[in-house]
C-alpha cells in the first residue's frame, strides 16, 4: 500500500509539473480564441481573411501602394494568400464558404477570404499553421504590385529577400462593413534589398505617381489625415 501511495503521489507530481509547464508556455491570445470559439462563437459563422504584408522602408518612409479592391485607399504592398486544389477535401469537411462579399474573379480566386462556423476555427487555424494546401511563398504579391506595373525594373529584382517580423491577429469582433464577426490574420516581412534594388527604390521615391506613395510613421498612424490621403489601417501593422 505504501508503495502504491508513493506511485500515485509521484504521477499526481508529475502531472502538474506538467500542467504548470504547458500553461506557462501556453499562447493565450490562441486559448481564449479557442474557447470563444467553441462557445460563444460555435455556431456563427466568422469571416477570415489571411494575408502577407511588406514593410518596405527607405531613410525613415515606408512604401504604400493603391488599392485594387478600395480605390484611393494606400496600403502595404502584399495581400492575402491563396489555397491550393488540395485543400478542397478539408475545407468541404469543416464547412468552409468562400467569401461572397468580394467579387469572386481570377485574380481573387482561391483567396483566403473565407467563413466558417466558429466551432471549426481551431481546426481551419492548427491547418493554416502547418503550410500544408496554401501558398507559402511571398514573392506573388511583390510581383503584381511593383514589378508587373514597372514601377521597379525585373531585371533588378529576379529574386528578393525578406526576413519575417510577426504576425498580426485581431480578435472577434463584428465588422459593420461585412456585416458579420471577422478575424483578420497577417504575417508581416520587412524586404531586405541588395545594392541595386536599394538604389532603385531610391530613384522610386524620386519619381511621381499616384498609384504608390512614401509617407512616414506618424502620417501612416494619423491614417494620412496631414495629407490628406486615405491610408488603410493595416499600414500601422507594418511599423
Amino acid at each position: 500500500m505504501e508503495q502504491l501511495n508513493w506511485f500515485i503521489h509521484e504521477v499526481v507530481g508529475a502531472i502538474i509539473a506538467l500542467t504548470v509547464t504547458y500553461l506557462l508556455h501556453l499562447n493565450w491570445g490562441y486559448f481564449w480564441l479557442f474557447v470563444m470559439s467553441q462557445t460563444a462563437y460555435r455556431k456563427k459563422r466568422i469571416r477570415l481573411s489571411i494575408s502577407y504584408l511588406y514593410r518596405i522602408k527607405i531613410d525613415g518612409n515606408y512604401l504604400l501602394v493603391k488599392g485594387m479592391r478600395i480605390k484611393h485607399q494606400f496600403q502595404p504592398v502584399g495581400g492575402v494568400y491563396k489555397r491550393l486544389p488540395e485543400s478542397v477535401e478539408f475545407f468541404n469537411k469543416i464547412g468552409v464558404r468562400d467569401d461572397k462579399n468580394i467579387p469572386i474573379d481570377e485574380t481573387s480566386r482561391d483567396d483566403l477570404r473565407i467563413n466558417m462556423e466558429g466551432k471549426h476555427l481551431y481546426s481551419f487555424l492548427s491547418w493554416y499553421k502547418k503550410g500544408e494546401g496554401r501558398e507559402n511563398s511571398v514573392f506573388r504579391e511583390f510581383y503584381e504590385e511593383l514589378i508587373a506595373p514597372n514601377y521597379v525594373p525585373t531585371a533588378l529584382f529576379p529574386y528578393i529577400n525578406y526576413r519575417y517580423i510577426k504576425q498580426v491577429r485581431t480578435k472577434i469582433s463584428f465588422s459593420t462593413h461585412f456585416q458579420m464577426d471577422e478575424i483578420m490574420i497577417a504575417e508581416i516581412y520587412e524586404f531586405i534589398p541588395n545594392q541595386s534594388q536599394l538604389d532603385e527604390l531610391k530613384e522610386l521615391m524620386n519619381r511621381t505617381n499616384d498609384n504608390y506613395i512614401w509617407v512616414d510613421e506618424e502620417t501612416i498612424l494619423k491614417r494620412g489625415a496631414n495629407k490628406e490621403i486615405i491610408i488603410a489601417p493595416t499600414a500601422e501593422w507594418i511599423l
